[in-house]
């Protein structure tokens, strides 16, 4: 069951977003598909999230495993963005009696051996995964 998500998306929003990371095989095909799975999070013009990001989160981790270096790299850029610069959808900060960002970010942070493992290999998608262990490294010691 997918957590509350923006009223434009349609039923396979999200699934279709998703499939599209995980096809991506060039830059550009990679660009779109994170801009595509930023919109069925939320409002990826105003930087903003919804509980759905977490269902995002969960399937994300087959595609960082399992998917190409272009597929790795469209979610890695993705957690990027929800992970430091966007927020909660204002009506979202706070969701099921937590604040919605830290449970974002505790779910970021469960994927952190394959971002360390993408880090360390010399692909398309390394730069990004660094990036992701960086921001990973400091929320986890409370700087961020």
């Amino acid at each position: 069951m997918l957590h509350p998500q923006p009223d434009w998306n349609s039923p396979r929003s999200l699934a279709d977003a998703l499939a599209s990371c995980a096809h991506a095989h060039d830059a550009s095909s990679s660009t779109g598909a994170s801009e595509r799975l930023l919109d069925a999070v939320g409002n990826n013009h105003a930087g903003t999230y919804f509980p759905v990001v977490l269902d995002a989160v969960s399937a994300m981790h087959a595609v960082l495993d399992q998917g190409s270096p272009w597929a790795q790299r469209s979610v890695l850029e993705v957690l990027l963005d929800v992970h430091s610069a966007f927020q909660p959808e204002a009506a979202f900060e706070m969701y099921q009696g937590r604040r919605l960002d830290d449970t974002l970010r505790e779910r970021i942070a469960m994927l952190a051996p394959l971002v360390v493992r993408i880090a360390k290999a010399t692909t398309v998608a390394s730069g990004s995964a660094a990036e992701l262990q960086l921001l990973l490294g400091s929320s986890m010691s409370g700087n961020v």
